[in-house]
């Protein structure tokens, strides 16, 4: 359980540090953009994790499309706006935490997967 949670942890991590190397003076397209990459590489990393863990597909599926489902709503639009705005400023601090938030909001609503 804890190997899941503690690689899909990791992923976002990575997706965080790929995103805090824009550059600030970002459009809203651009911000769109990068909340965009953002939740397409915590979803995609959720399901490479369960692969590589060797769950079975439909438990794969099933969880990963949970966490993407509680993630997306976790926010509002303004507050998905205001996070991309952190990531093209790269503030870490601001970034960190609601990147806690959306996993401990996804660990709440989905539970963790089994190791």
């Amino acid at each position: 359980m804890m190997a899941m949670r503690s690689l899909t942890c990791r992923t976002f991590a990575a997706v965080l540090a790929l995103s805090m190397g824009s550059v600030s003076g970002q459009t809203d397209s651009e911000i769109s953009d990068q909340i965009r990459a953002f939740k397409e590489g915590g979803e995609k990393g959720c399901y490479a994790t369960g692969e590589s863990l060797g769950h079975p597909p439909a438990d794969v599926d099933k969880f990963c499309q949970c966490r993407v489902r509680a993630i997306n709503e976790a926010l509002s639009e303004q507050q998905w706006q205001e996070f991309g705005t952190s990531l093209a400023r790269g503030a870490e601090r601001s970034i960190t935490a609601v990147v806690r938030r959306l996993l401990m909001r996804a660990n709440e609503i989905c539970g963790t997967a089994k190791s």
